[in-house]
């Protein structure tokens, strides 16, 4: 976990200097924050070869939601990384725009059809929930922009713990 969210972390810092975004250096408790999100993504899969996929996507999301939230970009080689994990052949990421699209592509992957629909709903809820929260208590005005990788992020973390059951019944 330590080991692949540096590397994420490198490659989302080569990324940023590419179009010259600057973002903070790699931090102990990045490291410390992925390792505990790939534990997370093991113990609750069992520790099968399914659950390195969904850590691997998970350790991803989480690095892009720290970059996307300080600088509010998502950056494609930090999310090619992360599909290194989940078998995602670079053109499937490639050729986009929308850096939280393609990473709510990797998560989906990562984490099946079950766990894909409940982190879709559980990230625009949350993201909606500090929204109107934010509108509420005038942090924010309307036409503020908020990065959306974070919810993407905690709505993956949501997926992977409760997947939705499809098809139902």
């Amino acid at each position: 976990g330590y080991a692949e969210a540096f590397v994420v972390w490198a490659a989302a810092r080569s990324g940023a200097r590419a179009i010259d975004v600057p973002i903070v250096r790699f931090r102990w408790w990045y490291g410390a924050a992925g390792a505990l999100v790939a534990l997370y993504a093991g113990a609750l899969g069992a520790w099968s070869p399914g659950a390195g996929a969904s850590a691997a996507a998970l350790v991803a999301a989480f690095a892009c939601a720290l970059t996307d939230a300080r600088s509010g970009y998502v950056f494609d080689r930090a999310l090619l990384v992360g599909a290194i994990g989940d078998d995602l052949g670079i053109d499937r990421l490639d050729g986009g725009r929308g850096g939280d699209v393609k990473l709510g592509a990797l998560l989906g992957a990562g984490l099946g059809i079950g766990g894909g629909l409940s982190m879709f709903a559980a990230s625009f809820i949350a993201g909606a929930v500090f929204g109107l929260i934010a509108l509420a208590t005038k942090r924010l005005d309307r036409k503020a922009a908020i990065p959306f990788a974070p919810f993407i992020a905690l709505g993956g973390a949501i997926g992977y713990a409760f997947p939705l059951r499809w098809p139902p019944g």
